[in-house]
């Protein structure tokens, strides 16, 4: 179940500025900076929330 909490994670942080990135391709320039500060800031915010979901796991599993 853990497993498939981090993938859902990782797709939704992936996919998101993925999205941005591609709507300012096609002119809407604005949406590429935001596409690209999250393709910048994506790696290490995905590493802090699986740590954190991994950490929560923990916690709860010891109850």
């Amino acid at each position: 179940m853990l497993g498939l909490m981090v993938l859902m994670l990782a797709v939704a942080m992936i996919g998101a500025p993925v999205y941005y990135f591609l709507r300012g391709l096609e002119g809407q320039t604005h949406m590429r900076l935001i596409g690209m500060i999250g393709m910048l800031a994506g790696p290490l915010l995905l590493t802090i929330a699986v740590s954190l979901l991994v950490a929560v796991a923990e916690r709860l599993r010891r109850r």
